[in-house]
Parts: C-alpha cells; structure tokens; sequence
C-alpha cells in the first residue's frame, strides 16, 4: 500500500461558525499586482481586517492518513464509471500530444480586478492548442465517463501551475466551487455565452433561466487533474489529494467569498477537520493518467440546505516520502463547455429534462472544464 501519513494545512477551527447565508471573507488581491496591488488591498479593498481575522480561524496542519487510491480502486473491483459515481473520483488512463510550450501558450493568471481580467482577456482571443489538440483528445475520454454527452464547446485558456507558469500550488484544503446555485453567480458558466457579449451577471442570469426551465434537472462540474511536460513524471513531490464526499458533513464547511482571482470575488468552501474525512490520492501519478473528480452539483428538487455533498475537496500536498531532489510538478487548467445528451448518464440525477454540466480537467497544473448536457 502507498498509504502515508501527512500533516494537512488549510483547515479551519472547529470553533468556526457562520450565520445562515453568511461567507467568511478573504481577500488575497495583494498577491498579484506587485507593489500597486499591495498598495489597493491595503487602502481600497476595505477587506484587510476581515482577511486577517478569518485567517486567524485557521487551525495549524492536522494529521491525517492519505489512503491509497489505486488499492481502494483495485479492492472494490467497480467499472471506471460505477466508482466514479460512488466515491465522486475516479483515475483515468490518457495520453496527449500536448507538448510544454502548448500548456503554456494562452495560460490565464489571477486577475482581481476588471482592468487585469480585460488586459488578460486580449491576450487569450486566439484559438490555443488546448481547443484544438486536447479539446478534441479529452472528448472520448468524457464520452465514455459520461456516456450521454453530445455537444462539447471548450475555453480558450489554461491555468499553467509549476515551474516556468505564473500560478503556484494549492497546498490548502479547499472546494474551487460553493453548494448552491448561487454561488456561481462570478463562474463562467458558458464560453459561448460570453462570446456573444454577455457580462457576467447576463451569463449568469441566463443560467439560473435555463436551471429553473422544465428541461433542466441539474448542473455538475468535474474537474481533471493530470501530470504536464515539461515534467518527465511520475509525481512523487507534491500530488494531488482528495476526499470522499460521503466522509464530509456538510456542518464542517465553511463558504467563503474569495477575493485575488476574479472580478468581484468567487464564492469557494474551506473545510473544519473532522477525524471522519477520508482522504486520498493517487501514488506516482504519470503523464499518462487523468485524475477526475467532481468539483460542483446542484440538481433540481434536492431541499435546501443539503444534508449531504457531493463534491470533492481536495488540496496538493507535501509528500514526506518523496526523495530531496524530486522533480518539481507543473500543472495547468482548462475549461470547456457543452450542449445536450440523449439518455439517462448519473442514478443520481432522477428528474427528467436536461442536465448541465461543467468538467474541469486539472492536469499538473492544467484544469480543464467542459459544460455537458444530461437529458434525463
């Protein structure tokens, strides 16, 4: 077994709680941006005093046995799919043509604020390789994971991690999503919404009208993580690890409006420890293989709030195993969207209509996101 123990950063105290409706605040703008960015977190975010106090809600790294994934795939004995399904991740094989510089070339970056997001946004107008070499790569591989898939749109932009990218590790505990409709309200929910000149509150608008429609049953978002070049592979620094939703009370998540990355914040979750939490990853992960889990679900009919998720948190980490001089990981993330589906694709979608859906496929620093049609 490659099962180790691993002291976990990024959780929050036990004692942490919320007002019904209520998102902690942390704002991370003076991050990017260099001295001017430090200087308008300092003087106009008006969130200083709030970043800091909930950042003194964190506990120090916890303890934690990081289970093998690949012997509980290989002990349950289920299809690909069937695990997937049960556990909200699953490790697929895939090899790309992708090459370094094609990871690289239209990589996206943190942009807090309008006037960055528009002068990276010109720089991402043309088709890059991810479209037209991996887009089309991934398609049979979301296929055969959601065999009702139809229409596939994809992004224009990745999200380089690692040496030679302008994105770091994610070496906290975190959900890239909220529970709730709602908290999509700053997420580019459709690539070709966007290219038609909607804003995001139009997108997102549109969205909710197409959510509330008789067709539509639900909305889920997956994410693919996988090793890049120019790394030779296998990971054995820093992988990826995640934990099984049915392992996490919903109690023991903390909303937050997170501020850095976008205009006008996001809404992500922070997670309390609980002993109970099941965690896993994916030993010596190569450049040859996926690891998808599901990052966002919301299906019409479930009360509000939840009593159980479905999503999958998840944070890089610190292998205590791996050797001084370990090959540094890169990494980079996507995102694509899609049409329609023909038939019956998750048990756990039971009302008839039409299900979307984002997939994200994080590669060693590639995320990749994909919105996909389920007729129920």
């Amino acid at each position: 077994s490659g099962s180790v123990n691993v002291k976990l950063p990024g959780f929050f105290r036990s004692d942490t709680t919320l007002e019904p409706g209520e998102h902690l605040v942390l704002d991370f703008s003076f991050m990017s941006g260099g001295c001017s960015g430090c200087f308008k977190w300092l003087c106009g975010s008006g969130n200083v005093r709030k970043t800091l106090k909930n950042m003194g809600r964190m506990s120090p790294p916890k303890e934690v046995v990081m289970h093998d994934a690949r012997v509980l795939e290989q002990q349950e004995g289920l299809s690909k799919r069937a695990f997937f399904e049960k556990h909200g991740f699953v490790l697929l094989e895939h090899r790309t043509a992708m090459t370094a510089e094609d990871w690289l070339v239209n990589t996206t970056a943190p942009a807090p604020d309008k006037a960055s997001a528009e002068k990276l946004d010109s720089v991402l107008k043309a088709a890059p390789p991810v479209v037209e070499v991996y887009a089309k790569e991934i398609d049979p591989l979301v296929r055969d994971l959601l065999p009702s898939a139809v229409d596939v749109e994809y992004p224009r932009f990745v999200l380089r991690r690692g040496p030679g990218g302008p994105n770091n590790y994610a070496l906290s505990v975190h959900q890239d999503y909220g529970l709730y409709r709602e908290d999509m309200a700053n997420t580019v929910i459709s690539a070709k919404e966007g290219s038609e000149g909607l804003g995001q509150k139009e997108r997102y608008s549109r969205w909710l009208d197409r959510m509330a429609s008789g067709d539509a049953s639900g909305y889920t978002v997956l994410n693919l993580w996988r090793p890049v070049p120019p790394m030779e592979g296998p990971v054995s620094k820093v992988p990826l690890a995640v934990c099984d939703p049915d392992s996490v009370r919903v109690q023991d998540t903390v909303p937050q409006n997170l501020f850095g990355y976008v205009p006008g914040g996001q809404h992500t979750m922070g997670l309390k420890f609980h002993p109970d939490q099941r965690w896993y990853f994916y030993p010596q992960m190569t450049k040859d293989e996926v690891l998808v889990h599901r990052q966002f679900h919301w299906q019409k009919g479930i009360p509000e709030p939840y009593d159980r998720i479905q999503t999958v948190f998840h944070t890089a980490f610190e292998h205590p195993g791996a050797p001084p001089n370990a090959e540094k990981r890169t990494s980079s993330e996507y995102g694509s969207v899609s049409g329609r589906v023909e038939d019956t694709l998750l048990e756990m979608l039971s009302s008839p209509g039409l299900c979307t859906a984002i997939v994200s496929s994080m590669t060693q620093g590639f995320q990749y996101s994909l919105l996909v049609g389920l007729e129920m």
